[in-house]
């Protein structure tokens, strides 16, 4: 196992899960809004109120949190200290 780098390892893991995640997200989220559009429409409700609302949950449940931004801004600054560092070592 000598001939894999532990920092390419590390950031190909993050990225293939960063993409898994990401595109699972989007199409959970884009069927919701499709589901719950069709859902307001029975009750009158305009698409464009429905997408409107989904859009603010998603934010305020991501980053407006403050756990998950902080979170997110930890994780950010750790990952991007190894990258410099990495180069560092190699330069």
């Amino acid at each position: 196992m000598d001939w894999i780098d532990p920092y390419y390892l590390m950031r190909a893991c993050t990225l293939a899960l960063f993409g898994f995640w990401s595109v699972r997200g989007y199409r959970n989220t884009y069927l919701l809004i499709r589901h719950l559009e069709k859902v307001a429409g029975v009750a009158g409700m305009p698409a464009k109120m429905v997408r409107s609302m989904v859009f603010k949950y998603v934010l305020r449940v991501t980053v407006f949190d403050p756990i998950n931004l902080g979170l997110l801004l930890i994780a950010g600054l750790l990952w991007a200290s190894l990258f410099t560092a990495r180069f560092d070592l190699i330069g």
